[in-house]
């Protein structure tokens, strides 16, 4: 039997080796191949083939072409919102914002109580303020004005409107100056003549004349007025 394509041909005692025939069977032809040429066998003889054990594999063929880009999948589910992440660089100071939109009227205030202070030092020292010093009253109104008050003199509540006691402020000025006072709170000073005027403007006063001569150097007086 000669197999086209094998590389030796196979006799009739070669091919019947190893196969069992079977009574009354016609034939069983395993093709090995798609021409079968049988050598040596005659017309009444029966023949079954047998296919042989596959070949090796074959080497592996080059690599095919890269296919089409396939169609794009549908949008997933969204997921669950990650970690936050540590704060960053504090950004640049931004420019300044146009002015905005005045705002509405406020509500009228409930009406308040007027209780203005003392008119003078002898109210002060009538409310308890026995210590000589600076305080505050108000003669007329909210008219605020700060005055020394003499606690000590003649029982006290003299206000003082000049002191001379060291030389150590100039008291040759002008007239502007004496209408509006000048010195020092610690030493020496006048009033001012708009404040004297507004001091007895609202009431009686009695003017206090003292005189003192440190070291025998003679200075101009320190003078008072009381509210009667």
């Amino acid at each position: 039997m000669h197999i086209p394509g094998a590389t030796q041909s196979l006799s009739l005692d070669h091919l019947l080796y190893g196969f069992q025939f079977v009574k009354n069977l016609k034939a069983m032809v395993i093709v090995l191949s798609p021409e079968v040429k049988v050598v040596g066998l005659g017309g009444n003889e029966k023949l079954a083939i047998l296919q042989g054990c596959p070949g090796a594999a074959g080497a592996a063929g080059p690599k095919g072409e890269p296919g089409a880009t396939g169609m794009r999948g549908e949008k997933g589910s969204q997921g669950s919102p990650g970690k936050m992440g540590p704060p960053g660089e504090r950004g640049l100071k931004g420019d300044i914002g146009g002015v905005g939109l005045k705002g509405d009227k406020g509500d009228i205030g409930v009406p308040g109580t007027i209780n203005p202070g003392a008119k003078n030092c002898k109210e002060l020292l009538a409310r308890g303020n026995i210590m000589s010093g600076w305080y505050t009253i108000y003669p007329h109104d909210c008219n605020a004005l700060t005055v020394l008050c003499d606690m000590d003199t003649d029982g006290g509540g003299w206000i003082v409107f000049q002191r001379r006691v060291d030389g150590s402020v100039d008291f040759f000025r002008d007239w502007n100056s004496y209408k509006k006072g000048f010195g020092s709170y610690l030493t020496e000073f006048w009033l001012g003549n708009d404040n004297i005027h507004l001091l007895t403007s609202f009431g009686n006063y009695i003017t206090s004349i003292v005189c003192a001569f440190p070291h025998q150097v003679r200075f101009l007086p320190d003078c008072r007025v009381i509210s009667l």
